[in-house]
């Protein structure tokens, strides 16, 4: 771009036109179902459906190492507090594998569910791990000895989402039962059921100071809980179709939520009022992800493309597309500099968004200048 241009103009005005960001793809010899970014951002862990985990530096989308342990999808995966020097990654084959460069060729396997494990989280304090299964349990590990700790049983259905508390003494699922659970890590026990959801409930996260948890459903609805007594706060209907992930902010303010509906709406935490509805997706909208600042959210779509957006105003940045392919899941560095999706097109994509930021900044002394 050329800085004696006015970059706000053009960012005001995306297309479908290849984007301005340098890019980065990352080939897969199959569907890409995840991409995640370390913690400090160096990294970027993309799993598929062949079995296959692969480590990526971040800036030069160099492959550090690719390995297949899993036996079926690779579905998730995810790097351990604070540094990230761990990884888990679950799948199709019932198991949780941990990895790190040293043992690549020698991973833990965490054995024990017996069906595809949808997902698996670690403690804030890197101790532990949670995983949730088609097998209706959710499971705590060691992560320093790699055993199993305890079997949390209650679902009667599939338990397709779980998350760990900011503190680590309390677990939230997510099931194809209509209901969202609390459990106890230190007694092993559900703390609170929480049931309201007419449908399945695909998604469940806690608020960063966790005393709320979200939850989204196939009813259209999404709703706020409180941790302390499982008390239904807030039930927010303005969708109209499976409401697929949520996701607090930083701040713990306002809550983003992607629908079938094709769009993506911007709550308010304190009244469940939609602060913004984000409409420009022609499809599905599968994934999400704020910012650590909470400023910035990039979303993806079956609509092949993903979506840059400021969640101040709703405004919409940039459109990414790719070679083709729906998104499955995406990403966004915490300092919002670098973003990645994973397609169905065998590829995942890391984009540079570091020079828009520097554009924006640019732009926002030049105006400044002008007003004063």
């Amino acid at each position: 771009m050329d800085f004696d241009d006015d970059p706000f103009d053009a960012f005001q005005q995306p297309t479908n036109r290849p984007p301005r960001w340098p890019s980065s793809t990352l080939p897969h010899m199959s569907i890409v179902r995840h991409v995640s970014f370390s913690p400090t951002g160096e990294f970027l862990c993309s799993t598929a459906e062949d079995g296959s985990v692969s480590l990526w530096r971040s800036l030069t989308g160099d492959i550090v190492y690719k390995v297949h342990r899993h036996d079926g999808v690779a579905r998730f995966a995810t790097f351990c507090p604070p540094g990230g020097e761990l990884i888990a990654s679950c799948g199709g084959d019932a198991t949780i594998q941990l990895w790190s460069e040293e043992i690549v060729m020698h991973p833990v396997t965490l054995d024990g569910h017996t069906e595809t494990v949808y997902r698996c989280v670690f403690g804030p304090y890197a101790d532990h791990l949670v995983s949730c299964s088609s097998d209706q349990t959710v499971r705590l590990w060691s992560v320093t000895t790699g055993k199993e700790i305890s079997v949390l049983e209650g679902h009667t259905r599939p338990v397709v989402s779980c998350a760990v508390s900011p503190d680590g003494r309390t677990v939230c699922s997510a099931s194809w039962d209509k209901t969202v659970r609390l459990w106890d890590v230190r007694s092993k026990r559900c703390a609170h059921k929480l049931s309201g959801h007419e449908s399945w409930v695909t998604w469940c996260t806690f608020s960063p100071n966790g005393d709320m948890i979200a939850s989204c459903s196939n009813d259209c609805t999404v709703r706020l809980w409180s941790t302390a007594s499982g008390q239904n706060l807030i039930i927010a209907q303005d969708h109209s179709s499976d409401v697929n992930v949520c996701q607090f902010d930083g701040g713990g303010d306002m809550l983003a939520s992607a629908s079938s509906d094709h769009t993506v709406l911007l709550w308010d935490v304190l009244t469940g009022e939609v602060r913004y509805a984000l409409k420009d997706h022609d499809d599905t909208v599968t994934c999400l992800a704020f910012s650590a600042d909470g400023q910035r959210l990039v979303t993806g779509s079956e609509d092949q493309s993903v979506r840059f957006w400021d969640t101040s105003n709703g405004q919409l940045l940039e459109v990414l597309v790719g070679s083709g392919g729906n998104i499955l899941s995406c990403d966004i560095t915490a300092d919002g500099m670098l973003m990645a999706a994973a397609s169905r097109d065998h590829t995942a994509r890391i984009w540079d968004v570091g020079r828009f930021t520097k554009d924006m900044k640019k732009y926002s002394w030049r105006k400044s200048c002008v007003l004063s």
